[in-house]
């Protein structure tokens, strides 16, 4: 084979291997667009009904929260196996709950489609938390951003205090899938009186 005719088979390689890349990139993007769409719609359809409703026939997950962040609003899903973190947002339900006593909330996403937008979130930046169950809705504040260990289990300790918490993959534009580090937004309750 000719140097010539070994560099068009070089580049014509390289070409495609990129073009597969950005392809699957987009399609991860549209994907997650998509999901929150048709989340939206079982979220109205769950308010109608005042029961869980599945954004798709084949979802084993639901809306249970709204999360709305200046003008942005993303929609939370019932536990954050990696199947429901695939669509959207989701709640920890082992370690958090959105009923009863127990006030910590505690909401994983990916870092390169839902929860991106984290790594521009500053120290006094406010979300406002819509359950699902009662329409009812609650502020907070951002306090706290650590970069912690996948390992570290500090964000337990304040496992029966009033606060969201956020977690995300960091770096936000690593080449790997398998991040080690988590980004950790923590927000308090805005003082109602």
């Amino acid at each position: 084979m000719s140097r010539t005719k070994s560099q068009q088979v070089i580049l014509i390689a390289t070409l495609l291997f990129a073009g597969w890349h950005l392809g699957s990139s987009f399609y991860i993007v549209a994907k997650a667009r998509l999901a929150q769409y048709l989340i939206q719609l079982s979220w109205e359809k769950s308010l109608e009904t005042g029961q869980p409703v599945k954004p798709w026939e084949w979802a084993d997950t639901f809306p249970v929260a709204r999360l709305k962040h200046k003008d942005s609003s993303l929609f939370i899903l019932e536990g954050a196996s990696g199947r429901s973190l695939a669509f959207g947002p989701g709640l920890h339900s082992g370690l958090s709950s959105l009923a009863g006593e127990q006030k910590h909330i505690i909401i994983a996403g990916h870092r390169d489609t839902h929860f991106a937008f984290l790594e521009h979130v500053i120290v006094g930046d406010q979300f406002e938390l819509e359950k699902q169950t009662d329409s009812s809705s609650k502020t907070y504040r951002v306090s706290e951003i650590r970069i912690v260990s996948e390992d570290d289990s500090s964000l337990l300790a304040g496992r029966f205090a009033d606060q969201l918490t956020l977690v995300t993959c960091y770096p936000f534009h690593g080449l790997t899938q398998n991040a080690d580090q988590r980004y950790v937004v923590i927000a308090h309750p805005v003082s109602t009186s």
